[in-house]
């Protein structure tokens, strides 16, 4: 699928756990859908408001800073 996306495209998922199910492979997609200039858009982000800052450790931070 990665390999046709152009300067332009966009994926739009409904959730996150539709793009993939590890943090990993979701670092890895977001970075592959950036370089080749596509934007992604999640429908349903879950937000963490109310929720203690680290209490999802480096998963919480890394895709927050993948998204941006």
């Amino acid at each position: 699928m990665l390999r046709y996306l152009r300067d332009g495209d966009e994926i739009v998922v409904s959730s996150l756990d539709r793009l993939s199910g590890s943090t990993e492979d979701i670092e890895n997609i977001m970075g592959k859908i950036r370089d080749r200039g596509a934007t992604l858009t999640i429908l349903n982000l879950p937000t963490f408001k109310g929720i203690e800052p680290y209490s999802f450790g480096g998963a919480r931070t890394s895709i927050s800073y993948s998204i941006v």
